[in-house]
């Protein structure tokens, strides 16, 4: 099966693990921006934080990453999405 899709974000066709380096990428040049790894529940004092956060993973593409497009996602695959995901928690950040 072929998980390469076409991406609207700039690039022309996007496989997973091509996915996985740009997200390893951006996530290299932002990591200082996370909040800490929280889990499922985000605590009262780091809401803001979490907010910020995913405006910021959202606004680089790297939030919604299987959502469909109408729906604000980029429409990609849930391997796209496993692949950033491992990303962000090899490096640490709270996953989208």
């Amino acid at each position: 099966m072929d998980n390469t899709i076409s991406d609207d974000n700039g690039t022309a066709d996007i496989s997973p693990d091509e996915f996985r380096v740009q997200a390893a990428a951006w996530l290299g040049e932002n990591r200082q921006h996370a909040p800490r790894d929280y889990g499922a529940i985000c605590p009262p004092d780091l809401i803001e934080a979490g907010v910020a956060w995913q405006q910021r993973l959202f606004a680089a593409g790297f939030a919604g990453i299987h959502w469909p497009r109408e729906h604000g996602g980029r429409g990609l695959t849930v391997a796209h999405q496993r692949r950033g995901s491992n990303s962000a928690r090899l490096r640490g950040c709270r996953r989208s």
